[in-house]
Order: C-alpha cells, then structure tokens, then sequence
C-alpha cells in the first residue's frame, strides 16, 4: 500500500495557503506491504493503515451506492489544489472501475492512494 500525493509535487502554483505544512517532504504518507484479510476491501486496509499510522482519513458514505468516498488524508483535502484535485486510488497500476470501498484485496495487488490536481 501507498498514500502519496507526488503529483503535486511540482505543481506548488495551485496550492492552497497553508498546505505546504502538510505535504510530506517525498509526498508519500505510508509505503509498506501490507496482510488483510479474506473479503477485506481496499477501503478497509487504508482505513486500519491510517488508524495505525496516525493518519488522518476524512471519508463520506453515500447509503444510495453503499460506498465511502475518501475527501481527505493526512489533511489534505478535495480542492486543495485546484477544482479538479483530490484522492483517486489504483489497483495494479490500473483505476479500477469500482469504488475503494467495493474493490476486494487479492493476493499480490499493488494498491495506491494518490492525490492527483486533475481528473
């Protein structure tokens, strides 16, 4: 697993003030291997990973698709670089086509949380 938000990186002219304070210095929150468990949701392994790492998550669920969608992490925020940005994840080097809080964890997966300026 890895939280990270290197894209921005060299994008600082879109920006909001103050958030300079919260991007780490390589723009990588967590990066780790990581065990879960059968049945155990890509949602569910950030949401253990930040508990245990101190990371702030800010997430919504939406009762009409029985999904979380993910607004914030570590304090950066939707918005926070432009009316594009935000947190968007992969599986494989690929975005799946599925909310986090569906796509099942399988064996092996490579799974990234990124914070990216555009859609």
């Amino acid at each position: 697993l890895t939280i990270e938000c290197i894209k921005i990186l060299d994008h600082k002219e879109l920006w909001k003030e103050g958030i300079e304070e919260i991007i780490p210095d390589q723009g990588i929150f967590y990066s780790g291997r990581c065990a879960f468990t059968e049945g155990e949701k890509a949602y569910d392994l950030i949401k253990r990973i930040c508990k245990a790492k101190n990371i702030a998550l800010d997430s919504q669920y939406t009762p009409a698709y029985d999904t979380y969608y993910i607004r914030g992490i570590g304090n950066l925020y939707e918005f926070d670089c432009g009316s594009e940005s935000g947190w968007q994840y992969s599986v494989n080097k690929k975005m799946p086509d599925t909310a986090c809080s569906s796509y099942q964890l399988h064996n092996g997966d490579s799974i990234v949380f990124y914070y990216d300026y555009k859609w």
